[in-house]
């Protein structure tokens, strides 16, 4: 033993204990602070919208609770909690009588609503993405590049100034027609048009809308039938046709402010002149994708509103079994009923039949129709075409060029130069970062490239759909441990239906509910106990994310000038389109062009409309050209040749066509006067 201790002794003085110098946690806490701050950065809009949402509505909920607490009819927080939440949501579940509490709870319930309105929730990136283009000192960048934060501050700007004016005119449509059309009270026709158009579905009466009184003016119900889905599935739609209108107006208006003249900023206008405002609109309806969440191409448009009405005629379709049974409360206008119905059972909630008393079939329908929407699908859809469209900005981020000739009388006419392709142009111009040869795919590299899209797309939908339905799951199993007495012997029929029948209205935030023979007036979720209450108000939220897409980038035009600006600080060479277009000696006799910045990108990213896509099946054709036998590989690349040479020639075609002109102006902006974007002091 002596031996063993001494032996043990003289191991431990040999080995020196390792000091304690806190470098490696320091390291992990570093680690972990930049995983933290990648995570918020990858999901900063989601964030902040997660943080308004749940600000915004307990804020409203302790409001209601204060009110209702001085009243005869007192609400409990969670009960206040729950239907503040169902207000932002736009669900319409509710677990205490709303009709009965004071005016101006409800009224607490209308600013709920509001400030959940998709058509103004829309707007808060664009609001993100004007402060961080406000943040940018124009006289510190490049002139391109104050000209493209000017363009993005004027298009975000214009994007705020279309959902604020959308959110504005459909409510205002909807009242003075209630009014008018309906002799409905101002009150009634307040908090309807409010709960209608953000498809909360809460009504001032117990029925709901299964009231004959009501069912007996189909004006009524045609118009909420035309204004539930103007605030949720059918707004991309419906903005889009505004959008278009507004473009046509803001041309016919821009066309009095002559080029002599400085623009004047119009109040209503969010101080933008008609010319600045008419340039950033026909920007966002030539481009939506790219600055704008909740508006899609014409493509998409018309895909989803074709999905929407394919639903819709399924459901409607569905109701003629039921024509003549006791689930209609009115036998007047059965087939308006059913049409109301049908707008609302996906959205908004609204009650005009006896739920209770509908096939037990339609029921398990409305169950998936409820929970499949096509509204989410279409903004995953759109989210990767933004990524694409954001990196044809990134990589085109010196087309921001105008090249104006006056003619005579000042008019807008047609030039030759027109009709030259505008990457001829940019080579010439900017040669370093502009390729005059466009890339010729083969058949077989589109179809692939086509393929692999619609693989991303479906690879989305289905990562998606497998978390919703996790969370469902999860949500239905907690509910159905908590309340296991009432969905044994609760004393309703099919109560295992009825709990799916909340979980799915709760996080499709429809609002529809298979109401308990307790509290029929009420949610089935009434009679639940608070924990099961709690992951309702859960699945309230979560709905209200569901809408939302994968990823919105706010900074990134921030990011492209502060790379360019960090790389000319480094020595690096940037070259700016502007700088040497000032320099082109040239001009023209009488006509007017001008390649104003919507108009360059357009054509820009039109003749580089396959660039991302060769890129990913370059190694592809790279192969396939490698296994032809000599004589075609040399075919193939004579071909390219042939079209690079054709670019080359119109290049050498426009400089000869510029020596012979006598002089261009540039404008930094079709809307500003004569200054230059160096000599701005705001390029806002």
């Amino acid at each position: 033993m002596a031996l063993e201790e001494t032996a043990s002794r003289t191991t431990t003085e040999m080995v020196p204990s390792p000091e304690w110098n806190g470098e490696e946690e320091k390291n992990i806490f570093v680690r972990l602070g930049h995983q933290v701050v990648d995570l918020y950065n990858d999901n900063q809009y989601r964030v902040i919208f997660a943080s308004y949402t749940f600000s915004a509505s307990l804020g409203c909920a302790a409001i209601m609770y204060a009110i209702q607490k001085q009243t005869d009819a007192p609400a409990t927080l969670l009960e206040a909690w729950y239907v503040a939440i169902s207000c932002f949501s736009g669900c319409g579940l509710t677990i205490a009588d709303i009709t009965k509490w004071h005016w101006t709870a409800q009224v607490m319930m209308i600013v709920a609503m509001e400030l959940g309105s998709i058509a103004l929730c829309s707007a808060v990136p664009s609001m993100l993405r004007l402060r961080a283009l406000w943040n940018i000192d124009c006289k510190e960048v490049i002139p391109s590049d104050a000209l493209m934060v000017k363009r993005h501050y004027r298009v975000n700007l214009v994007v705020v100034w279309s959902a604020v004016v959308y959110w504005f005119l459909m409510q205002a449509f909807s009242i003075l027609f209630l009014l008018i059309a309906c002799q409905m009270s101002p009150w009634w026709s307040i908090f309807h048009t409010a709960s209608g158009f953000n498809n909360a579905g809460f009504a001032l009466d117990p029925r709901n809308f299964a009231i004959p009184e009501l069912i007996d003016k189909p004006q009524l119900i045609l118009l909420f039938i035309f204004l539930i889905p103007t605030g949720n599935t059918l707004f991309p739609v419906y903005q889009r046709i505004l959008v278009w209108c507004w473009s046509k107006m803001g041309r016919r208006f821009a066309k009095s402010e002559t080029e002599t003249v400085v623009p004047r900023g119009r109040w209503f206008l969010f101080n933008l002149s008609w010319r600045e405002f008419s340039e950033g609109i026909d920007e966002l309806y030539t481009y939506p994708t790219l600055y704008y969440t909740h508006l899609f191409s014409t493509k998409s448009t018309v895909t989803l509103l074709g999905m929407w009405l394919a639903l819709s005629t399924t459901d409607f379709l569905m109701f003629s079994p039921d024509y003549g049974s006791s689930a209609f409360v009115s036998t007047n206008h059965q087939w308006l009923q059913a049409l109301f119905q049908t707008a609302t059972v996906r959205t908004a909630g609204f009650c005009i039949l006896d739920l209770n008393k509908v096939q037990l079939g339609h029921l398990m329908y409305w169950v998936l129709a409820m929970y499949l929407s096509s509204y989410p699908y279409m903004l995953t859809d759109q989210a990767i075409r933004t990524a694409s469209t954001k990196t044809k900005e990134e990589e085109n981020a010196d087309r921001d060029l105008v090249i104006v000739t006056p003619s005579a009388d000042g008019s807008d006419m047609e030039s030759p130069l027109f009709h030259i392709d505008p990457n001829a142009i940019l080579h010439m111009l900017n040669p370093l970062n502009f390729n005059a040869t466009k890339i010729v795919a083969s058949s077989k590299a589109l179809i692939e490239t086509s393929r692999e899209k619609i693989n991303h797309i479906a690879e989305q939908a289905q990562t998606t759909c497998a978390t919703e339905i996790g969370w469902l799951y999860v949500a239905c199993i907690i509910i159905a441990y908590t309340e296991k007495y009432y969905l044994a012997d609760g004393g309703d029929d099919a109560p295992v239906l009825r709990m799916l029948f909340e979980v799915s209205s709760a996080y499709g935030t429809v609002g529809l509910s298979l109401s308990s023979f307790e509290k029929p007036t009420l949610a089935y979720s009434a009679i639940w106990h608070p924990l099961a209450q709690f992951m309702v108000v859960m699945m309230m939220y979560f709905g209200k994310f569901r809408g939302l897409p994968q990823t919105v980038e706010i900074d990134w035009v921030a990011n492209i000038v502060n790379a360019r600006r960090a790389a000319a600080e480094n020595g690096e060479k940037i070259t700016d389109v502007v700088a040497q277009v000032q320099n082109i000696p040239s001009p023209v006799s009488h006509q007017l062009v001008t390649f104003t910045s919507a108009a360059v990108e357009r054509a820009v990213v039109d003749a580089t409309q396959d660039q991302l896509e060769m890129d990913v099946v370059r190694v592809d054709e790279q192969a396939e050209l490698s296994s032809l036998p000599p004589q075609q590989q040399q075919q193939q690349t004579s071909d390219e040749k042939h079209v690079a040479s054709h670019m080359v020639e119109q290049a050498d075609n426009l400089e000869v066509r510029k020596q012979a002109e006598p002089h261009i102006s540039l404008h930094h902006s079709a809307t500003d006067d004569q200054s230059t974007p160096a000599d701005d002091d705001d390029c806002r």
